[in-house]
């Protein structure tokens, strides 16, 4: 008890050797809560204690971020005094993507179909794809999932041509003129690896 007392600092201390009142940065994907409160990818917050909640204890601390009602418990691999590094791939936080892979059902609920547009949400939080894979929410699903870089493609700027409208394009070189009718659409196939 007399420690206590004596040495202040031994009780700010929080797991990971992080203070009370120390700014981090959140280095995990975005994420939205049931209440509204949100975490973002590369926003600082300020440490308020341990965490708390069952999964948590001992393995994280408690954030409070700008604009949030409460403080988020945070896993110590998703908080760091320095900013996240860049995404693999150079996909960036916002970033729109479409699924290049056939499509498949999770356990969740969640499910990747093949060419949705999604979200990159942050990185990836499983162990097994570290550095190459990206967070991405695709519509309709509660969670984020995991994609490798190779299978997500970043929406294509359109050009010049793909502007106009379809009766005042010329046809390119090679290929036939586009059709009008929405039933004749054709895709290419994916290339296996």
């Amino acid at each position: 008890m007399d420690e206590i007392f004596s040495n202040p600092s031994c009780c700010w201390v929080v797991p990971g050797g992080y203070m009370l009142g120390e700014q981090l940065f959140f280095t995990g994907p975005n994420e939205t809560f049931a209440n509204g409160d949100k975490v973002v990818h590369g926003q600082k917050g300020m440490v308020r204690g341990s965490a708390t909640s069952k999964s948590h204890k001992m393995k994280g601390v408690k954030v409070l971020f700008p604009g949030n009602k409460d403080w988020v418990d945070c896993y110590l691999y998703q908080v760091s005094r320095n900013p996240p590094p860049p995404l693999p791939g150079g996909y960036r936080v916002g970033e729109k993507v479409f699924c290049t892979v056939a499509s498949q059902n999770f356990l969740s609920g969640d499910k990747v179909v093949h060419g949705p547009q999604g979200v990159v949400m942050g990185p990836a939080t499983g162990e097994r794809c570290q550095g190459t894979c990206v967070a991405v929410r695709f519509p309709g699903n509660k969670r984020n999932v995991d994609c490798y870089i190779t299978s997500v493609r970043r929406l294509r700027r359109r050009s010049a041509h793909a502007t106009l409208p379809a009766s005042a394009r010329r046809p390119r070189a090679g290929r036939p003129p586009p059709s009008t009718d929405p039933t004749n659409l054709t895709c290419k196939p994916l290339r296996r690896r």
